[in-house]
């Protein structure tokens, strides 16, 4: 079996009817109850909330549609690892791809044509939830690989990325001193910063927010978005090379076979 024949397999198994159409509707329940939870926190326009319902839905979905669809390839084959891992990464991200160009399509016509800036901004917020989807599948499979039990592959993922998302609110607690040296660091970290850049939202400074978060009260300056998308591009590379690592770890009789 080649990397031609896995990807194929891959794609096959998750592009079934019935699984996309159960993937889509899944999707559509949690982007909506994200967008009601986020509308009545009020963290800004209408534009401005259903992208930010948009990528906590990426952050949730991608890493479980990889645990979910992830499963030991049959047979033995010469194919190297990084060729079998890129294939499974493809395959487990095609889900989440899929309602990531639905979304974009529906946004460009929504509110594209208000203005060149509303389109820039959707094929910016778009570009970092594609690097986020690519960064939670392959963290979902990374943790598929390390857990036996795909339950906790899912909260091994989730504790991951819970603690990206909110390390401006557990982090300041623990350093009471310099915290505005440790500033720029968390605020690369978050993808939600990232996206509050993009839209020109001050997230911090938003009502609720504003009261939970000691962020607020230090001087900082949100840093560009392209910044975030590098950092997670990184992850996306450490990942793969983890995943490899670890399929060739359980398959070394394969791996002599193919360098013999």
């Amino acid at each position: 079996m080649g990397i031609q024949a896995i990807l194929r397999y891959e794609c096959k198994k998750q592009c079934v009817s019935w699984k996309l159409a159960l993937a889509v509707g899944c999707q559509v329940v949690v982007f909506g109850c994200a967008f009601l939870l986020m509308r009545a926190a009020q963290l800004g326009k209408l534009l401005d909330v259903l992208l930010f319902a948009q990528m906590w839905l990426v952050l949730l979905a991608a890493p479980i549609f990889a645990i979910i669809g992830r499963e030991p390839t049959h047979g033995e084959t010469p194919v190297h690892p990084f060729g079998i891992a890129l294939s499974k990464w493809l395959g487990c991200s095609i889900q989440a791809v899929i309602f990531w160009v639905f979304t974009l399509l529906v946004l460009v016509g929504a509110f594209g044509w208000r203005g060149a800036e509303l389109l820039y901004i959707l094929v910016k917020s778009h570009s970092l939830f594609l690097v986020l989807l690519l960064f939670g599948a392959l963290l979902g499979l990374l943790c598929g690989f390390v857990c036996r039990q795909a339950t906790h592959a899912v909260q091994l993922s989730y504790l991951i990325i819970g603690l990206l998302i909110t390390d401006v609110f557990w982090f300041p607690p623990l350093v009471q001193q310099n915290i505005g040296s440790w500033t720029p660091l968390l605020l690369h970290l978050n993808p939600f910063v990232a996206l509050s850049a993009i839209l020109h939202v001050d997230l911090f400074r938003t009502p609720y927010l504003y009261e939970v978060s000691r962020i607020s009260s230090y001087s900082y300056v949100y840093p560009a978005w392209y910044w975030t998308v590098l950092w997670y591009s990184l992850g996306v590379g450490v990942c793969l090379l983890l995943v490899c690592w670890r399929i060739h770890v359980a398959r070394p009789d394969t791996w002599k076979r193919l360098h013999a």
